[in-house]
């Protein structure tokens, strides 16, 4: 089933990236990201890698210390509270959303667009689907409890769901003229995920285990093949950066104090 599936992603990328010598990789230094810009590498594809967060944010500290080894180049581009009170209302004025997870990961996807843009790159790479498929999130963990048929219908739910994470993603990148390729959500590689025995993809200790050994049959580094999830606003530092600003401005929830804004 590994190797099977490790065909599937690879035919999937190729797929994605026919006919493109330029890509921009949406690069949080986590398994998913990695692996799908390790693929791009190895099928000749120049990948620029694009992360951003705070100076001492997780994602840029692990993506520095790595992207120059897989992709021979990085583009980090920091945010702080000013840029981000400035990233707020144009997330929003794109998704029409102003609730906590749409902004806050809205951020993040629209600093990297505009610099991929910036940088001529146009059609990005991005992990979306992977968590999905491969229980990757701590709900996967509380399924696993109730049995593992569970996790399987925790895994389907969660694909189900996911629409609306796509359609942010892809209405933030087609504001900048972007293409966005999400691999992990290609139908032959959901089909054999979801495929996979429950047991093959968490365990108490250890989430998305299938991924992480295709990841160690590619050749990627043990720091990021073991490390844990952290969501995007999280490893980037933006959650961080809206609870400062939501008490700088004299709120009690970021929630509120996103809603403060007109769109």
């Amino acid at each position: 089933m590994q190797t099977k599936l490790k065909k599937a992603i690879v035919s999937a990328v190729k797929k994605e990236a026919e006919n493109k010598k330029e890509v921009g990789l949406f690069f949080s230094g986590g398994i998913d990201s990695s692996l799908i810009g390790v693929i791009l590498s190895d099928l000749g594809i120049k990948v620029i890698p694009i992360t951003v967060g705070t100076e001492k944010s997780k994602d840029i500290i692990i993506a520095k210390k790595h992207a120059q080894t897989l992709f021979k180049r990085h583009v980090a581009v920091y945010i702080n509270k000013k840029t981000i009170e400035k990233t707020i209302p144009k997330v929003m004025n794109i998704t029409k959303k102003n609730d906590v997870t749409t902004i806050s990961v809205g951020c993040v996807v629209y600093t990297a667009a505009k610099y991929a843009s910036m940088l001529g790159i146009k059609t990005v790479f991005t992990g979306t689907g992977s968590d999905e498929i491969f229980a990757g999130y701590s709900s996967h963990e509380k399924a696993m409890k109730k049995g593992w048929d569970e996790v399987q219908n925790e895994c389907k739910r969660r694909l189900n769901g996911i629409t609306k994470d796509v359609g942010r993603d892809k209405k933030i990148c087609e504001s900048f003229g972007l293409e966005v390729k999400a691999p992990f959500l290609d139908e032959k590689v959901v089909e054999i995920a979801l495929a996979v025995p429950p047991k093959e993809k968490i365990s108490k200790n250890t989430k998305k285990i299938i991924l992480r050994k295709i990841s160690k049959d590619l050749a990627l580094p043990s720091e990021i093949i073991n490390r844990k999830k952290r969501a995007a606003q999280y490893g980037a530092g933006v959650q961080k950066i809206l609870k400062k600003l939501s008490k700088e401005k004299g709120f009690d929830s970021i929630s509120d104090y996103l809603k403060s804004y007109s769109f």
